[in-house]
């Protein structure tokens, strides 16, 4: 099996850069923020990606999940 190597640090010059929109408000009971994260894992013979949704007042990991491929049904799946 070939695997695609992955350079997620080099930014791509046409893409849009957002504005870090938290730095006022104060993070004061939970649900208030969530994000996601897609994480890189090497693992023998690849790459395993995992995307986990954080709350940031709890700073807890919700749901994750994970998979050997980067497809639309990792972060699209209702499933969690």
């Amino acid at each position: 099996m070939v695997v695609k190597q992955v350079n997620a640090t080099i930014s791509i010059k046409t893409h849009k850069k957002h504005s870090y929109k938290l730095q006022g408000p104060g993070i004061n009971h939970a649900n208030q923020v969530w994000s996601t994260d897609i994480i890189y894992i090497g693992v023998a013979g690849g790459i395993a990606y995992m995307i986990t949704i954080i709350n940031w007042h709890s700073k807890v990991v919700l749901p994750h999940k994970t998979s050997n491929t980067m497809d639309s049904q990792l972060v699209m799946s209702e499933n969690y």
